[in-house]
């Protein structure tokens, strides 16, 4: 998927570098919303095996992870993320970060619309959610923009690095909400 100078598409083996630099250059920034892929992605080696973990649970439709790739420069400038993927309740929570040089720019957006209309038209989904950390405003200001409805807050739902739960917020956008 081809959105201006940008292409959306899952990760492969062939990103380990690239997101592993992506990541490294970010980590600061995502580690409170991300533990796990900050703490999986250490080194190209370890960067390797969690890409490894990614691509056999997209095979099985557990877990897709999209890269957003800045086609100028060959260079990974984004992440999306279709998780907890429930094929008896069809559907997944979504996630997404961008590297810090790219936002504000509208790519993000682009880049989730995209996968939310893979989501419902590709996968037939009926339904993505966000779970957003309280704190993340401009995740929640996407969200609204996208067209999701704030539907609670799932109180301490997240531990941080920190070892402090937090609160969550939960959007929700159903397949009808598109126009399906």
């Amino acid at each position: 998927m081809t959105f201006n100078n940008f292409v959306i598409r899952p990760i492969t083996a062939d990103d380990v570098e690239n997101y592993f630099l992506f990541i490294e250059s970010n980590r600061e920034r995502i580690a409170p919303y991300f533990p796990v892929i900050a703490q999986s992605t250490l080194n190209v080696e370890s960067t390797l095996e969690y890409i490894k973990k990614r691509v056999q649970r997209a095979e099985k439709k557990e877990y897709i992870t999209f890269v957003i790739v800045d086609i100028e420069v060959h260079k990974i400038i984004g992440a999306i993320f279709l998780k907890a993927i429930d094929w008896k309740s069809m559907k997944s929570e979504i996630g997404s970060f961008v590297d810090q040089g790219y936002e504000g720019k509208g790519i993000v957006s682009q880049g989730l619309s995209m996968a939310i209309n893979h989501c419902f038209w590709v996968l037939e989904l009926n339904k993505v959610f966000f779970k957003i950390h309280q704190d993340n405003l401009r995740s929640i200001r996407i969200a609204e923009k996208l067209g999701f409805t704030k539907e609670g807050v799932l109180r301490q739902d997240f531990k941080g690095l920190d070892g402090k739960y937090v609160d969550m917020m939960y959007y929700g956008l159903l397949k009808e909400d598109k126009g399906a």
